[in-house]
């Protein structure tokens, strides 16, 4: 037991001596210091900007740190014009969340905001596949169900567009107090938007006539 304990009192002291070593620790530590200056600056801007939970760019609170580090990546990538968007950039996260949704398959982040990459790269089933991986992970997330709303909405589904649309006005989130005045707006006008391409005109002139 003493000679075991001696071994790695070497072994520690070669790592702390080696300059190879330190070289090695202090590149580590100025990158996670960098990744930590980052998350804080992105969610000062968040807080600036009134990000909510309902916004596509939202990042939960206490999110794993790498996790964080890219989805802030991601919504950097979503506010270039689009001149200076690079395909291969986004085929880049793409493939950073691949690697981490390899490892770890219990945060809803993850499969949303890879959603998002696959709804650029037009990927229609992929991009449902994922939201709905989301939403059985968080089951009552507004933005989970609005995007999957969204997705039928624009590929001509209204039937399943307007269901899930009714649900989220029937929980309130059409009132600008419980969500937030952009989702709010999008909701009422796209599920108004459903009714009319479906032909629901009395339910519209119902729906509206206060």
């Amino acid at each position: 037991c003493v000679d075991s304990d001696e071994l790695s009192d070497s072994i520690r002291d070669l790592l702390l001596i080696n300059p190879k070593n330190i070289a090695v620790r202090n590149i580590i530590s100025e990158k996670l210091k960098d990744v930590k200056e980052k998350i804080l600056l992105q969610q000062t801007r968040d807080e600036q900007q009134g990000v909510t939970k309902f916004d596509d760019n939202y990042v939960e609170p206490n999110t794993d740190r790498t996790t964080h580090n890219l989805i802030v990546d991601l919504n950097k990538y979503f506010h270039l014009n689009k001149s200076t968007k690079n395909h291969s950039e986004l085929v880049s996260l793409k493939t950073r969340f691949d690697d981490l949704i390899n490892y770890n398959t219990n945060d809803y982040q993850l499969f949303y905001h890879y959603s998002r990459i696959l709804k650029l790269l037009s990927d229609k089933t992929g991009e449902l596949n994922y939201l709905n991986r989301s939403l059985k992970i968080s089951s009552n997330s507004p933005r989970i169900k609005n995007a999957i709303a969204k997705h039928h909405f624009y590929n001509g589904d209204y039937e399943k567009a307007v269901i899930i649309f009714e649900e989220l006005i029937g929980i309130g989130y059409d009132d600008i107090n419980l969500s937030c005045g952009k989702f709010s707006f999008s909701l009422v006008k796209l599920y108004f938007l459903c009714l009319l391409y479906l032909s629901k005109y009395d339910e519209i002139l119902l729906k509206t006539e206060n």
